[in-house]
């Protein structure tokens, strides 16, 4: 039996917003599409943020940029369903920040001005799903069990 490949569908996805000549204009014009905005190349800066596997720790991501030095935008080409996109956006975006800034900044008394993330995933699988889907980290955590004679041991979490 033939290996499937299962990437096939997202080389298309990074060739056109992350690897062709006209990248960074494809790109704008997928952020102007989705915030509902008319930038150009000549209103905004973009650099290719996009972490590779060989480069760090094993994580790769589509296409990933970052836009006038105050946002970064991830975005993923998905043909399943992953529930777990909001915790492996919130690895990439700590690899992004990791690779950013000095080693020591975190520890400064001065606090570090991190770009805003924002993450999309596109599906396009034959799975029902809806058009669109706000998915939340937190729903990702385990609820704390309430104790039976006295407050909850992090109220605030």
């Amino acid at each position: 039996m033939a290996k499937r490949i299962r990437n096939y569908r997202d080389s298309l996805f990074v060739d056109i917003f992350g690897k062709c000549k006209d990248a960074k204009a494809n790109f704008l014009s997928l952020y102007n599409a989705i915030h509902g905005t008319s930038l150009t190349l000549e209103d905004v800066t973009i650099e290719p943020i996009t972490l590779k596997n060989v480069v760090y720790r094993g994580l790769y991501n589509d296409v990933s940029m970052k836009i006038n030095d105050t946002i970064i935008v991830l975005a993923e080409q998905q043909s399943t369903i992953n529930n777990n996109m909001p915790f492996r956006c919130l690895e990439y975006i700590t690899a992004q920040y990791s690779r950013m800034f000095e080693k020591g900044a975190k520890y400064h008394e001065k606090q570090v001005q991190l770009p805003r993330p924002e993450c999309y995933v596109f599906y396009n699988g034959t799975d029902p799903f809806p058009l669109e889907k706000e998915m939340r980290l937190s729903d990702a955590f385990k609820e704390i069990p309430k104790e039976a004679d006295g407050p909850r041991p992090y109220p605030n979490l």
